[in-house]
């Protein structure tokens, strides 16, 4: 029973990273096999929140780099841009080196 838990939150973490799985975590589980454990469900879930936690993320910086080029291509300050995009100067540099 735990290699077929451990088999099934190994499935799950390897379709999150490779492909994109649209259907929610409970889904999975019930097509996956009903003897999942209430520990492995757990685990499924703690992986599923991070994954959705690192999107968010991802997409907030993503948002930030866009907002940092408009600005530096309107000729905004770069301290203004790092506090308000919350990147770092670094980033900032970096970014008026590639927009020039």
């Amino acid at each position: 029973m735990e290699e077929k838990n451990e088999f099934v939150l190994s499935l799950y973490t390897y379709i999150e990273n490779v492909y994109t799985y649209d259907a929610p975590v409970e889904d999975f589980a019930r097509i996956a096999g009903e003897e999942i454990s209430p520990q492995a469900a757990e685990d499924i879930m703690t992986i599923a929140e991070q994954l959705i936690h690192r999107g968010m993320e991802e997409g907030k910086l993503e948002a930030n780099l866009a907002s940092a080029k408009k600005m530096i291509k309107e000729g905004v300050d770069p301290q203004f841009i790092a506090k308000f995009t919350e990147l770092s100067l670094a980033q900032i540099k970096k970014l008026q080196q590639h927009e020039k």
